[in-house]
């Protein structure tokens, strides 16, 4: 609980009224990361791999949509309803991250969860993104353009 609440609130630096996406919502990490970010008044968007575990996110953790990413349509209704994010929590890297990654708001912050703290592999050319928006992406240096 200390990680996740330390996660977002000082990684994270997450505040009442932004939106917060978390990858792997529902599994225990994600949807704990979910309900913290409710409780600190985000808006909480969420990605799942069943409309099952969609379902439970929106009814039982009460997150504002949850967004299966096996749906053909996933990359549109996303761009759609969220538009934009300040304060993405990975879980998972790889695709995902480099979508998300494109839409970051300026000033947004990244808090990877477990191995995805050292895999940068999975940045692929998106570190550019990183780089322009002025995301905050510990323990990457904070670079000013």
């Amino acid at each position: 609980m200390i990680y996740f609440g330390q996660g977002l609130k000082n990684i994270g630096e997450l505040k009442a009224g932004e939106t917060l996406v978390v990858s792997g919502a529902a599994g225990a990490v994600g949807a704990i990361a979910c309900q913290l970010g409710k409780f600190m008044g985000a808006k909480v968007y969420a990605i799942a791999g069943t409309e099952e575990k969609c379902e439970w996110l929106e009814k039982e953790c009460g997150v504002e949509k949850a967004f299966n990413y096996k749906s053909p349509t996933f990359l549109t209704d996303f761009k759609k309803t969220v538009k934009y994010l300040d304060v993405y929590f990975d879980n998972v890297g790889g695709d995902i991250l480099d979508f998300m990654l494109t839409r970051l708001n300026k000033y947004a912050r990244i808090v990877m969860c477990g191995e995805q703290i050292f895999p940068l592999r999975d940045l692929g050319g998106n570190l550019i993104w990183i780089i322009y928006l002025q995301a905050l992406f510990p323990p990457i240096v904070r670079f000013s353009l």
